[in-house]
C-alpha cells in the first residue's frame, strides 16, 4: 500500500476513530506530545491518523490505530496478536526500510477495554524507553508474548501480500515497534466531553457549531492532510484557548463576534415554553390522586393536600417558564437590534461620499 494512503473503507461511521483524531489533533490535554500538531493525517502511512512532529530534541512520528470493542475488552489473543501489533511492525518496517532515523511511536487507542496482558506489556516497553536493554526485556517477555507477537506477524495475510514489507523472522526484529507502543484509553463519553470543554475555552459563546463541522471535515476525508488553520477558517474559530486574563473584547474581531451574538440572539429568539410537558405531568399527578382518593385503604385528607400542592407548584412552574420564554424573546429582539447597528459600522467613509 503506498505511502499516502491507508484503509480504503469510508470515514463516515467511524465516530470513536474520527473523535479520538480531533481529540489528538486540537487539544493541548495530551502530554506526551511536544508540540501541538499542525497537520492531521488521517488514513495514511497505513495507519488510522498520524502526526509529523519536530522540536528541539529532533523529529517524531506519531502513528495511531483505533480499535472500538462493542463488548468485551481488546485480547491479547484476539486483535491485538492478529491484528494491532502486526500493523504497527508494518508501519515501523516501511519507515526504517525508507531511512528514517527519527523516532516513530506507536499509539493503540482503544475505548477504555484492553485486556490486562495487553496493558501490561505495553506499559511495561515504556522501560525500554527509559533505558531498560533489550536482552534484559527479551529475557522477560521472549517465552511468552514476543514468540506470540513474532508468530502474528508471520501469519499476518496483509504482511504477506506488502512487497514493502519483510515479515520478522527472530524476536530482535521486533525491538523498534515494541519500544515504540503506547496504550490510550478514552471512552467515546470522555473524547466528546474533552473535545467540547477545549472548544469552549476556545470560543466560550460558540462552540457546539465548529465541534460538528470539525468532526464532519474529519469523517469526510477518505485519505489525506487536515491543517489547523484550514479547520480554523472554515470553522471561524481559533483553535488556540483565549488567555484567561484576556477580555473577549480584545481577542476577537468584530466579524467573529458578530457572528457569536447572532447565533445567541437566534438561539433566544426561537425559545419557547415547554408548557404542553408541563401540563402533562400536572395531569398525570392529578389523575393518580384521583384514582387513590377511590381506594378504601388510602388517606384521602392526606392524598388531597398532596394534589393540591403540587397542582399549585405546576401552576407556578407553567407561569415561570412563560415568563422565560417572554424574557428570551426580548433578549432576542434587543440583540437584533444591535446587530443592525454593527452592520452599518461595516460600511466604509467613502460610501457616503
Amino acid at each position: 500500500m503506498p505511502e499516502e494512503a491507508g484503509g480504503a473503507s469510508p470515514r463516515r461511521g467511524f465516530r470513536y476513530q474520527d473523535l479520538a483524531a480531533a481529540f489528538y489533533f486540537l487539544t493541548d490535554y495530551p502530554e506526551f506530545l511536544p508540540k501541538k500538531p499542525e497537520k492531521l493525517h488521517i488514513e495514511r502511512f497505513d495507519s488510522d491518523f498520524a502526526f509529523v512532529l519536530e522540536d528541539d530534541c529532533g523529529k517524531s512520528q506519531h502513528y495511531f490505530e483505533v480499535k472500538f470493542v462493542e463488548t468485551g475488552e481488546l485480547k491479547w489473543g484476539g486483535k491485538f496478536k492478529s491484528s494491532v501489533f502486526p500493523e504497527f511492525y508494518r508501519i515501523n518496517s516501511k519507515h526504517a526500510e525508507k531511512g528514517g532515523e527519527d523516532i516513530a511511536l506507536f499509539h493503540l487507542v482503544t475505548n477504555g477495554a484492553a485486556a490486562t496482558r495487553v496493558n501490561n506489556f505495553i506499559e511495561n516497553s515504556e522501560y525500554l524507553r527509559n533505558g531498560t536493554p533489550w536482552a534484559t526485556f527479551k529475557k522477560k517477555y521472549s517465552r511468552n508474548e514476543l514468540s506470540k507477537l513474532l508468530s502474528g506477524i508471520q501469519s499476518n495475510k496483509e504482511i504477506k501480500n506488502d512487497g514493502e514489507v519483510i515479515p520478522a523472522s527472530d524476536v530482535d526484529d521486533l525491538y523498534r515497534t515494541v519500544w515504540g507502543l503506547h496504550l490510550h484509553t478514552p471512552t467515546k463519553a470522555e473524547l466528546e466531553l474533552k473535545i467540547e470543554k477545549y472548544l469552549r475555552r476556545c470560543s466560550p459563546a460558540r462552540f457546539k457549531e465548529p465541534m460538528n463541522l470539525i468532526l464532519d471535515e474529519i469523517a469526510d476525508t477518505g485519505s489525506g492532510v487536515l491543517e489547523r488553520r484550514e479547520l480554523e477558517e472554515k470553522a471561524q474559530i481559533s483553535l488556540d484557548p483565549r488567555d484567561s486574563g484576556t477580555s473577549p473584547s480584545n481577542t476577537k474581531n468584530q466579524e467573529e463576534l458578530h457572528s457569536e451574538v447572532e447565533e445567541i440572539g437566534s438561539s433566544r429568539s426561537e425559545s419557547t415554553p415547554n408548557t404542553p410537558q408541563i401540563r402533562q405531568e400536572r395531569e398525570n399527578v392529578r389523575e393518580l390522586g384521583e384514582r387513590l382518593k377511590n381506594h378504601p385503604e388510602t388517606d384521602r385528607i392526606t392524598i388531597e393536600a398532596a394534589t393540591e400542592t403540587v397542582d399549585e407548584l405546576y401552576g407556578k412552574l407553567e407561569e415561570e417558564a412563560r415568563e422565560k420564554s417572554a424574557t428570551e424573546s426580548q433578549i432576542g429582539q434587543q440583540i437584533d437590534t444591535l446587530l443592525k447597528q454593527t452592520e452599518l459600522t461595516s460600511t466604509s467613509p467613502e460610501d457616503h461620499d
